[in-house]
């Protein structure tokens, strides 16, 4: 596994890292499984394993929006996805025109 090889014989500062690496490479394969595979079930597998390493993922906007996502699919199907990805569109050119020097990105999840 890739985060085996990553953190193996790493010193204390370094591994205390796993947890928040795990649920971010999580969110990336629930993104995935969203987008290549139209599979909401797997990607909120992904979503709560993300949740479990790292509990701090949850104050990350990537995390609601990955939730959302996935429930408009899984609902709505295609339709209610493409407008749930649709006002994510809207809502970064939005943040885009604040001083985003201020404000925590939606990509800059760190724990």
């Amino acid at each position: 596994h890739l985060l085996d090889t990553v953190f193996a014989d790493a010193p204390p500062d370094r591994a205390a890292l796993r947890p928040a690496a795990t649920a971010r490479t999580e969110l990336l394969l629930a993104w995935h499984c969203l987008n290549d595979r139209q599979d909401p079930a797997r990607s909120l597998a992904h979503r709560r394993a993300a949740l479990a390493a790292d509990p701090a993922v949850r104050s990350s906007p990537e995390f609601w929006r990955l939730g959302a996502a996935a429930g408009a699919l899984r609902v709505t199907g295609d339709r209610g996805y493409a407008a749930v990805r649709g006002l994510n569109r809207v809502a970064r050119r939005a943040l885009g025109l604040l001083p985003l020097h201020r404000l925590r990105r939606e990509g800059s999840y760190t724990p």
